[in-house]
């Protein structure tokens, strides 16, 4: 796809799809004229249900109460207070020895070999462990995570509401986060250089994982509607119109990014990405996101440092609309697992 091409039509996706860094941002900055709730229509366009099914469904499920990132304020809100204060500064800085202890935790459960797949024996897990360690103790008691969420939020939330942000905020957590350390481990070790300027640098860890979130392309955009007629990088838009903003693209805007496919560790524009979103529906778990991905290339550089891809296995993917993830990123090492550094447990 073109960097910054303007916005074009697709019968595909029955909307305007947008790749301008430019023209995403303003949309992203304009809740008011461009609203995400609309997009999506009735609680049914989430569900593959029978007919008679999804009508129950449109009729007694709120829009708001299955996904916050399809809401609009008030309501979005309402809920998102609530998530926020899961998200603080102090609780995700008090969350950093725990994963911390979770990533050596798997490193030490690798140390019986010397192969296996960094996405189901490490990122993905740690993924899943931390969200729920920030929520609550990690543990299989699905209702302690239920009152924890409850005793964060304000009056005024159900609990039909709280449910589903919980699932939501696992979901997200887990998956978008998996993706995007899986993908910047791959692309540290299919460049051998990269990996090697991490082992000897461990002070760009957080740039390098800064520019591996612009790089991202796990997952891809973002859906709006148009609430009034609009005009969208000199193209008229009209209202009620969907608009697919490709963040992925915005990213590699050569208006805002030099030499945007390359990646540079270094660069002074990285901090522009909208790789999170922008605006209100900025995504609450950045933060927490950072911090994986920040801890887990710290714990396997210093541990593992022999990683690298395995020779005779291939790295496996889905790629569909929305996602472009890896699945499957067989590696090797030497054999030698080396302890966590001391003050790391």
């Amino acid at each position: 796809m073109a960097h910054a091409h303007p916005p074009f039509y697709s019968p595909v996706l029955q909307a305007w799809v947008v790749t301008g860094y430019a023209d995403a941002l303003g949309i992203l900055r304009s809740p008011e004229r461009f609203s995400s709730a609309r997009v999506y229509g009735t609680a049914s366009s989430f569900l593959s249900l029978a007919p008679d099914a999804q009508e129950i469904v449109d009729a007694t499920v709120p829009l708001a109460t299955l996904h916050m990132a399809a809401s609009d304020p008030p309501d979005h809100t309402r809920l998102r207070r609530t998530m926020a204060n899961a998200f603080t500064p102090q609780r995700i800085a008090a969350a950093q020895p725990r994963i911390r202890d979770l990533a050596d935790g798997l490193i030490d459960g690798l140390a019986h070999g010397d192969h296996g797949d960094l996405v189901s024996q490490f990122a993905a897990q740690l993924a899943l462990l931390s969200i729920l360690s920030v929520i609550g103790e990690p543990r299989d008691d699905v209702a302690s995570l239920l009152a924890n969420v409850s005793r964060l939020g304000p009056e005024g939330v159900s609990l039909v509401e709280q449910v589903n942000m919980l699932a939501q905020l696992i979901a997200a957590g887990t998956h978008t986060t998996a993706y995007s350390l899986s993908t910047c481990l791959y692309r540290l070790l299919r460049n051998r250089r990269l990996w090697e300027n991490v082992l000897d640098n461990p002070s760009t860890i957080s740039g390098v994982v800064e520019e591996a979130l612009r790089c991202n392309r796990s997952v891809r955009g973002l859906m709006r509607a148009a609430m009034e007629d609009a005009v969208v990088g000199g193209v008229n838009i009209l209202g009620g119109s969907h608009l697919y903003l490709v963040l992925s693209e915005a990213n590699r805007d050569p208006s805002v990014f030099a030499d945007p496919d390359a990646f540079h560790p270094h660069r002074s524009d990285m901090g522009k990405h909208v790789t999170f979103g922008h605006g209100i529906h900025y995504c609450l778990g950045a933060p927490l996101a950072r911090l994986e991905m920040k801890v887990a290339l710290e714990a396997l550089t210093t541990r593992l440092p022999s990683l690298r891809l395995h020779p005779a296995e291939r790295v496996k993917t889905i790629r569909n609309g929305v996602v472009t993830a890896l699945t499957q990123l067989p590696v090797e090492w030497d054999g030698v697992v080396a302890a966590p550094r001391i003050g790391s447990r």
